[in-house]
């Protein structure tokens, strides 16, 4: 069966009781970001009815008993042929195929597995890791054959976990680990002969490209000259091997959505990323993230940090700021831009290098906490919230939001009961009315918002001490070595921010900034428009640089370390920014 790959697949979505993945897909979907079409979603629960009507997508509730497995499989393949599917992807869909569908559907369907494959295979893995004591989990997106969680790995990821959780702590954290690890940004477009299940790849992305007898894959980007090898051919773990070091062109077709989680395997990280060659070394190399459109986008699309810099910028893709933190450790990139104050922290006080030198943007309106409409609840009568139900995304810097707005209206947030959801699970949890209040950013924040009002806007937060930026950052030894370089780089970027600013030169930017953040020009608007670009001049105040900025991250590293999730404390993380380029910049 051969594929028109110009046109955009058509992707039936298969769930059961679990809908963080399904969630997840819906929203990027929703945004532009993925590069497909969801025909249909396909459950044997009704629980997700409402959600997938309110997409405008069909949805077919198909109850599975073992007597009526047949009949409920021609059911589900009927729905397939009706809208013309071309690919089944399994999101945490909690039910066995048959063999007969699995050979019928060969080479079309993806599953989401929620254990690190080999390991664990079927019912129950987190429980299994936690009876055999691992310290990681993790998940895997695989190609669905008749043997069981057995068919070729396309895409996987893990994270850190100890003795002091339990599996159930194990199945909360594996709710992100398996939203990230399936192909959401990548999913391959079946071909005739997509795999053989004679022989199957250990981390591979069917169809793999085919190898040039230099080693090469012939779908390499070519950058500056020379080919760059499909980082797909990698043997990849996680955001910590990293998943997302990928090399790309100026307007690349990005891979993978972002997805800000804290945690503090700086040591797995730096191992897996030392044998990773991740680009060439004959430039500067920066860490992005995708799917967080900024002003420098512009500039690094035309070519300008090129021509200024005099020469070539190589850009990598990530989707985690910890997975940037091994990238510099392992010499592979340079700087950072918008790496998260915690993934900062825990590189930092685990004895990396690094050092603070610009703030890549503030987005107090972007990250926040909102309560239920029906609760009628506000700064005024805040202190109501005791006893409420609250979905936070713990070990993230909404969590400290959270908690600095609980202290600043003096509620006692030890009275509450806390869930721990990604953003988007609390948006749909909140939606349903599960929740009283929900923490998160970005466009699941947008979603709380149609539910609800926030207890202090971005400003009233910022006013009181409540920050919410990301900064760039870079090695010690490279701002050392480095400092022209360093400053014409943030020259660079001032200027980007300060012409976006302005305003006179949004219609021209914005399209530029949307393709290569891989989002519909709406999408990316919406968002830029929550984050402020903080000019030369004021970052060098003490409301930031000067002053506040190592004070606050002074304060987070101390709560993180209170709870735990960072074991050192640095004296002071104020005397690891430099503030000499932007002075110089200033000056100039």
């Amino acid at each position: 069966m051969f594929y028109d790959e110009a046109r955009k697949m058509r992707v039936v979505v298969m769930v059961s009781r679990f809908g963080h993945c399904l969630n997840d897909l819906l929203y990027r979907w929703k945004i532009g970001a993925l590069p497909i079409d969801i025909a249909a979603v396909v459950s044997n629960h009704m629980d997700y009815q409402k959600l997938v009507v309110n997409h405008d997508i069909p949805f077919h509730c198909i109850k599975v008993t073992k007597a009526k497995k047949p009949d409920a499989e021609a059911r589900i393949m009927a729905v397939v042929e009706e809208a013309e599917a071309d690919l089944i992807v399994l999101a945490r869909y909690m039910q066995i195929l048959s063999d007969d569908m699995c050979r019928t559907m060969s080479g079309r369907i993806i599953n989401i597995h929620h254990s690190f494959l080999p390991s664990f295979k079927g019912a129950n893995p987190y429980k299994q890791a936690f009876q055999r004591g691992v310290k990681l989990i993790g998940a895997t997106s695989h190609y669905v054959t008749a043997d069981l969680d057995e068919g070729p790995i396309i895409e996987q990821d893990i994270v850190r976990v100890t003795h002091a959780q339990s599996a159930e702590d194990y199945v909360s954290l594996g709710r992100d680990v398996e939203a990230r690890s399936w192909p959401a940004r990548s999913i391959p477009m079946p071909t005739a002969g997509s795999f053989s299940t004679a022989t199957r790849p250990s981390s591979s992305r069917p169809p793999p490209a085919p190898i040039t007898a230099s080693g090469w894959a012939e779908s390499s980007i070519v950058r500056h000259g020379a080919a760059v090898p499909d980082p797909y051919d990698r043997n990849r773990t996680n955001r910590s091997s990293p998943r997302g070091l990928q090399p790309t062109a100026s307007r690349p077709n990005t891979e993978r959505p972002m997805t800000r989680i804290f945690s503090l395997p700086i040591l797995v990280l730096s191992g897996l990323m030392a044998g990773t060659t991740a680009m060439a070394q004959d430039g500067l190399t920066v860490a992005y993230f995708t799917e967080w459109p900024m002003p420098f986008q512009y500039a690094k699309a035309e070519g300008i940090y090129d021509e200024t810099l005099g020469l070539p910028v190589n850009w990598v893709r990530f989707d985690s700021g910890t997975a940037m933190s091994a990238a510099m450790a392992a010499g592979n990139v340079q700087i950072a831009i918008s790496q998260g104050v915690l993934p900062f922290i825990g590189a930092a006080s685990a004895g990396q290098d690094l050092r603070i030198v610009d703030i890549a943007a503030s987005y107090a309106d972007n990250e926040n906490c909102v309560v239920a409409a029906a609760l009628e609840i506000d700064a005024e009568n805040a202190a109501e919230l005791e006893g409420t139900r609250v979905a936070v995304p713990v070990g993230t810097g909404a969590q400290y939001t959270f908690l600095q707005l609980m202290e600043h209206l003096e509620v006692d947030a030890s009275t509450m009961s806390i869930v721990d959801m990604a953003p988007a699970q609390g948006a749909a949890a909140f939606s349903r009315g599960d929740v009283d209040m929900a923490c998160g950013w970005g466009g699941a924040l947008g979603r709380m918002m149609e539910y609800g009002n926030v207890l202090l806007t971005g400003a009233e937060k910022e006013e009181v001490g409540i920050l919410s930026f990301d900064l760039t950052t870079t090695t010690a030894g490279f701002a050392t070595s480095q400092p022209e370089l360093l400053e014409e780089f943030l020259a660079v970027t001032a200027e980007m921010n300060a012409k976006w600013n302005a305003g006179e030169d949004r219609a021209e930017m914005l399209p530029v900034i949307a393709q290569d953040a891989g989002m519909e020009d709406a999408a990316a608007g919406d968002v830029i428009d929550d984050f402020t670009f903080i000019p030369v001049d004021a970052l060098l105040s003490d409301e930031w640089l000067g002053g506040r900025v190592g004070s606050y991250i002074d304060g987070a590293a101390a709560f993180f370390h209170e709870h735990g999730s960072v074991p050192t404390l640095l004296p002071s993380y104020g005397e690891l920014i430099i503030m000499a380029p932007l002075q110089d910049i200033a000056t100039n």
